[in-house]
């Protein structure tokens, strides 16, 4: 687009104007701003929620809750009888058992699944 040299100053502030209001760069930009501005309107947009979606039940929490106060209630009644020491002894033991039988058959399955694995690998 040529100008004239007589043209005036505003004459040549629109031209450019008009030049950068239709660059492709200005026109994206302008959407990426509308977009951004709804966005910041209107919040995520969120999937419609299906009528078989059942609410979330607390039960779990519940439980865990439930099985925390017992614990806590077992160790208060047995504060007074001078019977703590040997039930934190006795509940570390059971413990230890429990994680060790654990490792050992967890350990004997894996090792039977990952051989099992290999065999019908090299079958093929």
């Amino acid at each position: 687009m040529a100008v004239n040299a007589d043209c005036s100053s505003g004459a040549l502030i629109r031209a450019v104007v008009l030049l950068i209001d239709r660059s492709p760069l200005n026109t994206a930009y302008l959407e990426v701003s509308h977009r951004l501005f709804e966005f910041a309107m209107t919040g995520p947009e969120r999937p419609p929620s299906s009528s078989r979606e059942r609410p979330r039940s607390g039960w779990m929490a519940t439980i865990v809750v439930g099985l925390f106060l017992l614990g806590g209630g077992a160790l208060l009644c047995l504060l007074p009888i001078g019977k703590l020491g040997p039930a934190i002894v006795l509940g570390g033991g059971l413990f230890t058992l429990m994680v060790g039988l654990h490792y050992l058959i967890w350990g004997y399955w894996i090792q039977r699944v990952i051989q099992q694995d290999q065999e019908s690998q090299d079958e093929m």
